[in-house]
């Protein structure tokens, strides 16, 4: 529901973050350094951004396929039903 885009399309961009015991707060905070710049670069577009513990979401984790470990990030297609799976590095670039 929080994808929902009142009318517009709508993508949402999932990032599934490592437990902040595996990355300790410095690495969750460069995580999200790295999610709060890649939302400002499409800024004013139909992107939603939001994130998640990593094994907090088994079920939209086996629904995205996200399987491979996290950081992860995932897109989904509110108009057209379809998601993609970022599969490289996890950097800003």
């Amino acid at each position: 529901e929080n994808c929902e885009g009142g009318g517009k399309a709508t993508i949402c961009v999932f990032f599934a973050l490592p437990h902040i015991l595996d990355s300790g707060a410095e690495g969750r905070n460069k995580y999200r350094d790295i999610m709060t710049s890649a939302s400002k670069a499409v800024r004013g577009m139909s992107f939603q951004f939001m994130w998640f513990e990593g094994g907090a979401q088994p079920d939209l984790e086996t629904t995205l396929e996200l399987t491979f470990g996290f950081p992860a990030v995932a897109a989904y297609s509110v108009d057209k039903g379809v998601y993609t799976v970022h599969r490289l590095s996890f950097t800003e670039k």
